[in-house]
């Protein structure tokens, strides 16, 4: 049997640091919109297979991008306004004709 190897740290525990620095985000921050976004999508993805399944089924929705603003194309084109690219996109049979 291969024993563990143990390192310990040699800084000093956490709760016992004198003060604790954190990073707050505003509501405006886009890490707190896209928090608040897939919060919502779980919330609907859960009461969806609750109705539809009976129960609530497994699902993974914790990821999220926040795109806007100007951005230029692969083949040079700009964009100036609201621009969307879809990043996941379903292989065949997945989410398609159902009711």
């Amino acid at each position: 049997m291969i024993e563990p190897l143990i390192i310990e740290s040699p800084r000093v525990r956490l709760a016992q640091e004198p003060m604790e620095i954190v990073e707050r985000k505003g509501l405006g921050h886009p890490d707190t919109i896209c928090d608040a976004v897939m919060e919502s999508v779980a919330v609907e993805l859960a009461q969806a297979s609750l109705k539809r399944c009976g129960r609530v089924l497994h699902f993974n929705a914790d990821k999220g991008m926040l795109v806007a603003g100007q951005r230029r194309g692969r083949t040079g084109e700009e964009s100036r306004g609201p621009c969307r690219e879809d990043v996941y996109r379903p292989g065949p049979g997945v989410g398609g004709g159902h009711p």
